[in-house]
């Protein structure tokens, strides 16, 4: 799902303006520990995982 779309997404749900980027980043960081698990069959770090989210919202 691309970062604009998310973002439509979550303003639907009723997300907005400073939660907006709080939703998102959120989002990407619980994606990363999902795939880490399915493909290293690990979490990864927490400052992994929000440095990912943190990044995508650049």
């Amino acid at each position: 799902m691309s970062l604009g779309r998310l973002k439509q997404t979550l303003a639907r749900a009723g997300y907005r303006s400073a939660w907006d980027k709080e939703a998102v980043v959120t989002f990407f960081q619980e994606t990363y520990h999902q795939n880490r698990m399915t493909h290293s069959g690990d979490t990864g770090t927490e400052d992994d995982a929000a440095e990912l989210g943190q990044m995508t919202w650049r």
